[in-house]
């Protein structure tokens, strides 16, 4: 009889902790999560063990910092087909502590009539704290694994130019943008020129960013890192990539960035005159990696591009078509994807876009 992710897991439990499942969390992946005393992930062995290689090579790149940043994982099961690892409990994701209750559940209320109300202003200073540490570990992550290599520059420009097409796949926006692709491809040099690598995450949304909080102090540890940039794996280089965490802190920069971009946008459904400071925080962050010559603006906005075309493609699992309630948000990005792709692709070619902000 075939066995259920959570009845492996319980099945697991019973050598160890004998506690029931207290959460499950499905997402667009194969791959389900378990809450329990710690957090069991559960998935196609090929796709779990190449997460936990992800986690031993940013360990090996970090060393004892590490163990501040991201949670300790083993593997716990490997079948024939599913295999399990387990980490430690990191607490609740930025997103589901914050954010969510704000625009979509019990405080969307309160903060659409009295914006300013106590239990408002205490969760966006959580939220505000949480990227502060956030901030924090991504300097600690460039400072203990800088590596100035103009070959981890070129083979990183190429993985995010790679993701990028897929990405204009996925969202059916080619051939629609395929002359625009073609010229941000040619400008390869524009994208590496300057490119400073080190480890990083990938994948850096407030999804993954998890926090617990003791006598008003923010613990953070980020989950969930990727070994390339969404969807280079679908590249026939990208299938074929052994798992390694150097790239470029500027992917991560503009998923966060994006992340709290769209969190806002909800935010602002519900009450317009609301802003998210810590969104004003990571841009000025930005700013000064570009000044210490970490990475371009140029770059960066590349980065950005790549990540509104991610969001341009609706995952199936979901649903055929996006939901009425997140049908403006989706469309939003379709649009801002065009019209990045479009400014990258003017950017490429030499063309003035002095007006354009990162």
């Amino acid at each position: 009889m075939f066995a259920t992710h959570k009845q492996v897991i319980e099945e697991l439990l019973t050598l160890g902790l004998r506690t029931s499942v207290l959460e499950a969390h499905s997402s667009i992946t194969e791959n389900e999560v378990f809450v329990v005393h710690d957090v069991f992930k559960t998935g196609p062995v090929t796709v779990i063990e190449q997460e936990l290689s992800i986690y031993r090579d940013l360990q090996a790149h970090l060393g004892n910092q590490f163990n501040n940043i991201f949670p300790q994982v083993v593997m716990r099961f490997r079948g024939e087909q599913l295999a399990v690892i387990e980490m430690t409990w990191l607490g609740r994701s930025l997103y589901d502590e914050v954010f969510k209750p704000l625009s979509w559940g019990e405080w969307a209320s309160v903060l659409a009539h009295s914006p300013d109300a106590p239990p408002i202003l205490a969760k966006l200073a959580l939220a505000d704290k949480a990227i502060d540490r956030t901030l924090d570990h991504l300097e600690m992550i460039f400072v203990s694994s800088r590596q100035d290599d103009p070959r981890l520059a070129d083979a990183f420009t190429k993985e995010i130019l790679g993701a990028l097409r897929v990405n204009l796949q996925r969202a059916s926006l080619l051939p629609e943008l395929e002359h625009d692709m073609v010229s941000i491809e040619k400008a390869h040099d524009l994208w590496s020129t300057g490119l400073v690598c080190s480890c990083c995450h990938r994948d850096l949304m407030i999804q993954h960013i998890f926090m617990t909080e003791h006598n008003e102090k923010v613990d953070v540890r980020f989950a969930d890192p990727r070994s390339c940039v969404p969807h280079y794996d679908e590249t026939p280089t990208g299938r074929t990539m052994v798992p390694n965490s150097i790239g470029c802190a500027a992917v991560d920069f503009a998923h966060l960035e994006l992340s709290l971009v769209r969190a806002q946008m909800e935010l602002k459904q519900i009450q317009p005159e609301i802003v998210v400071v810590a969104l004003e925080r990571v841009r000025k962050c930005v700013l000064n990696w570009v000044k210490l010559q970490r990475f371009s603006s140029a770059f960066y906005y590349l980065a950005l591009t790549t990540w509104y075309t991610q969001y341009a493609w609706w995952p199936p699992k979901l649903g055929k078509i996006p939901p009425a309630e997140l049908r403006w948000l989706y469309d939003d990005m379709v649009t801002k994807a065009r019209q990045r792709v479009a400014s990258c692709a003017a950017l490429a070619r030499g063309e003035d876009i002095s007006d354009m902000a990162i």
